[in-house]
């Protein structure tokens, strides 16, 4: 045999060789992560059903009406409408469209006022314990959301309390509830004091 033949045997023999070897790796790695399982991220599961004095954490301040909330577990989530109260929108959707088109404060308005809003419930309620009341029978609202009271854990109605600083106002006009006549009574006060969505410009 030729000596450049030989080379060229050679040459493809080692190359194939290394490829060989490559893949062998390549495979082996593949198989690892397959089958390792930290690298799998867990993601919570959603809940089911909320019993009426649940205890669970807030993790997400979505709107200053509606927020996020982990079970005791830690493993399972679910979203809470904030019974009782409406508070503007912290930003452009269909709602807050469909509100201005109806007659009542339209984006503009809300937005701005919203955005107080959900400060305001981010300082009262984030990754706080909580515990959520149904008062009365437990429901869900037309999105999913569970609809719940919202105790703080000093004892104070986290709806009440944001109709009383003025930045939302009691839904009973719309939606009836069971502690409406204390809510009321809290939205006249602000409403005399001019607070927040109530202020005269």
């Amino acid at each position: 045999m030729k000596p450049k033949s030989r080379d060229r045997m050679y040459n493809s023999f080692k190359y194939r060789s290394i490829f060989s070897v490559l893949m062998a790796i390549f495979m082996l790695v593949f198989l690892y992560y397959l089958t390792y399982e930290p690298h799998k991220k867990k993601y919570p599961e959603p809940v089911a059903q909320i019993p009426d004095g649940a205890s669970v954490q807030v993790f997400q301040v979505v709107d200053g009406d509606t927020l996020k909330v982990r079970m005791g577990d830690g493993d399972r989530i679910a979203s809470v409408r904030v019974l009782g109260i409406d508070c503007p929108e912290s930003m452009k959707n269909s709602k807050c469209e469909r509100d201005g088109k109806q007659g009542r404060h339209g984006c503009r308005w809300q937005i701005p006022r919203g955005k107080l809003a959900k400060r305001a419930a981010e300082e009262l309620l984030d990754n706080e314990k909580v515990v959520l009341e149904c008062g009365g029978k437990c429901r869900k609202g037309s999105y999913g959301r569970f609809l719940r009271y919202i105790r703080l854990k000093n004892g104070m109605d986290f709806g009440q309390e944001m109709v009383r600083r003025g930045l939302c106002e009691d839904f009973a006009w719309k939606y009836p509830h069971k502690r409406a006549l204390s809510y009321l009574r809290a939205q006249t006060m602000a409403k005399q004091s001019h607070k927040g969505i109530w202020h005269v410009e």
